[in-house]
């Protein structure tokens, strides 16, 4: 499944506190200098029920298979759309910042 074809279609809403938690986590805010909640988006990609489970199992297999999609959105977006994994849940987030 091409993931990544899904970006354009994507509806991006505002951050919740929970993934801009994560946001600062991560250091996005401080590396890209968007400090406020209110300076980002995120939508959630869909991804098939199989990755989910591949995901919270963290199986090795799956792991690679989106640090690939990792290392591809970033090749396509830079820094202007951002993943964040959520293992847990067996979730892809996407965040970016706010035009």
């Amino acid at each position: 499944m091409n993931y990544l074809s899904q970006i354009p279609k994507l509806h991006f809403k505002p951050v919740t506190p929970k993934i801009f938690r994560t946001i600062q986590y991560e250091g996005l805010d401080e590396e890209t200098g968007e400090m406020l909640m209110s300076q980002w988006n995120y939508a959630e990609l869909k991804i098939s029920p199989e990755d989910q489970q591949g995901l919270k199992r963290l199986n090795p297999l799956y792991i690679n298979k989106f640090n690939q999609f990792d290392i591809a959105l970033k090749n396509k977006y830079k820094l202007h759309i951002v993943d964040l994994i959520d293992y847990d849940e067996g979730r892809i987030i996407l965040v970016r910042r706010r035009r």
